[in-house]
């Protein structure tokens, strides 16, 4: 099945809405009803609805969810630029409808899942594009390098998610992910700490596109910009 513009605004949006939905949703019901569901549970909800989200909508979308990913495949020639503005724009469109629909199931719930930093915002800068940079830098070694399968990319990205939100949640929030963060600050309109979490993991985002080209030494695509979709 090719991807086409409406099944890549589809599959994003809806990808991008399970992700935020169940992942700031399992924090706000761990806030509402404490230890309902745990730190361990909270971070679990986050990786096994991103290894979800891949495996049921990566032949829909290509499965970025994320624009630093969608920037990043971009930058290396695998989508054209009106594939990266449609996914963008349905990325933000995803989390706004997951934030907007768990505000209606938590009213009067102010937080909606919103990342803050609890440490320093030149700390929490740092750790979140940490973070983008190991999650972007295995993605991209797994598609291009290691030429997993859909199964293998969903279980190890999902994976290391959960990791990170595991051992850096508490700290930052392990957005990761700028739409993650955008979603809620829309809903609740709260900006304050906004720009750290979009700032930091295009950051993290950058530094792994250069570290791989500098590993790789070749255009990984190896063909013509939007030639070719590589699923993720």
């Amino acid at each position: 099945m090719s991807i086409t513009p409406h099944s890549r605004l589809f599959g994003e949006a809806l990808g991008t809405f399970v992700i935020v939905f169940f992942g700031t949703g399992a924090a706000m019901l761990n806030a509402a009803y404490p230890s309902a569901v745990g730190h361990v549970g909270i971070s679990l909800a986050f990786g096994v609805s991103v290894a979800l989200s891949i495996w049921t909508f990566s032949p829909l979308s290509g499965g970025h969810f994320n624009p630093v990913v969608s920037w990043v495949f971009y930058a290396l020639g695998t989508i054209n630029r009106s594939a990266l503005i449609t996914a963008c724009l349905a990325q933000v469109l995803g989390a706004f409808l997951a934030s907007f629909t768990l505000s209606m199931i938590f009213p009067g719930f102010e937080a909606l899942g919103l990342t803050r930093p609890a440490v320093g915002v030149p700390e929490a800068f740092w750790i979140e594009a940490l973070l983008t940079f190991l999650l972007v830098f295995t993605v991209l070694s797994m598609v291009y390098i290691g030429r997993c399968s859909l199964v293998l990319i969903g279980a190890g990205v999902g994976g290391l998610i959960f990791l990170e939100a595991l051992v850096a949640g508490p700290l930052t929030g392990a957005s990761m992910n700028p739409t993650r963060s955008i979603g809620p600050a829309l809903v609740a309109g709260h900006f304050t700490h906004l720009w750290v979490y979009v700032a930091a993991p295009f950051s993290g985002g950058l530094m792994a596109w250069l570290g791989f080209r500098l590993m790789t030494k070749e255009r990984c695509a190896c063909l013509p910009r939007g030639s070719r979709e590589i699923e993720v």
